[in-house]
């Protein structure tokens, strides 16, 4: 399986909600940018998963508009949750490859737990974007083909 995690876009930094924060004009750019820079890749996605939070859902709906494809809310991809029910989600719905949008901490947190990485190895600054493949959804067993910062040269 081809996973791609995306972090939302940079946000605006209030709201009455967090959960309603939306997209800053620089969060579209770069988001587009990373998407664009990421075209030929991503043509493989099959599935967008996105949290329901607006950041995520204005992100996840730029990869849509460039994919053709719908974008599908997924709770387990809000901030603060559980990686093993995203892993059991993930295990259940997904096709060959799927593009997820979300959040710190759990972006981060989930390319480090797959690739068997010390936590806060990989950095997820907004709009990043990380490439990973897997054979099996499980800790430690996955590669990190490469991660894009906005801005940056894709690394691993």
């Amino acid at each position: 399986m081809k996973l791609f995690i995306l972090r939302h876009g940079e946000a605006e930094s209030f709201a009455s909600r967090d959960s309603e924060r939306a997209l800053t004009v620089a969060g579209d750019a770069q988001t587009r940018a990373v998407l664009q820079e990421s075209a030929t890749e991503l043509q493989q996605v099959g599935r967008i998963f996105a949290s329901p939070y607006k950041r995520a859902q204005q992100t996840a709906g730029l990869a849509a508009e460039q994919l053709g494809l719908a974008v599908e809310n997924c709770e387990l991809l809000t901030p603060d949750r559980d990686i093993l029910p995203l892993i059991r989600f993930l295990d259940d719905n997904s096709t060959a490859a799927c593009l997820l949008v979300s959040h710190q901490p759990l972006v981060g947190r989930l390319v480090d737990w797959l690739t068997g990485a010390p936590r806060g190895r990989y950095f997820m600054g907004t709009s990043a974007l990380a490439c990973i493949d897997a054979e099996v959804l499980a800790q430690s067993c996955a590669t990190l083909n490469w991660l894009r910062q906005p801005g940056e040269s894709a690394r691993d």
